[in-house]
């Protein structure tokens, strides 16, 4: 274990995702750690004060628990779903002003490979805009987006990526 908590692979994979000039995505099968992982790197991120963490998901369920787990721990929190967040409504995608981004924010896309490609390309278009940092969380083999979907493989080979493969949660002793 790390000084903070992680594993030497999570640490590792924190500080790719975090100094890569390309851009990184964390992946990882279930249990291996990539939401714990994603939530030291808001602590790190937040305690240098390198600018706000914003976290978008999928739905507003998922939006919620990351709300109602980041209150619990007694921390400020900004989570959005990526429909609020990009402002669309239900006539058009992007009709509304969007949440604002400052520059130096970094974006955490928590399970990206559900989100629809048309609002990760907004997503990853508005942090170039901005000057944001963008990581991705995702399982590659997870269920896609409904729509036209997240393709992590992709992603990977694009934006470059940093595997977990320990899975714990589901260790037994």
């Amino acid at each position: 274990m790390t000084g903070s908590g992680l594993r030497m692979d999570q640490a590792a994979a924190a500080f790719f995702a975090l100094t890569s000039p390309r851009g990184a995505e964390l992946i990882g099968p279930p249990g291996t750690g990539k939401t714990t992982t994603a939530v030291e790197m808001a602590r790190v991120w937040s305690g240098i004060g390198t600018g706000p963490v914003v976290a978008l998901t999928t739905s507003s369920n998922a939006r919620n628990v990351i709300r109602g787990e980041t209150a619990r721990r007694g921390e400020a929190s900004q989570a959005y779903n990526t429909a609020e967040w990009l402002g669309h409504s239900e006539q058009a995608r992007e009709s509304r002003h969007p949440v604002e981004l400052k520059p130096g924010t970094l974006l955490m896309l928590d399970e990206a490979s559900m989100m629809p490609l048309a609002d990760l390309a907004a997503v990853l278009r508005r942090a170039a805009l901005h000057g944001a940092r963008v990581v991705v969380t995702g399982d590659p083999m997870q269920l896609h987006a409904v729509q036209a979907g997240g393709d992590m493989t992709m992603l990977a080979q694009t934006l470059g990526h940093v595997q977990l493969s320990e899975a714990r949660r589901f260790a037994h002793g």
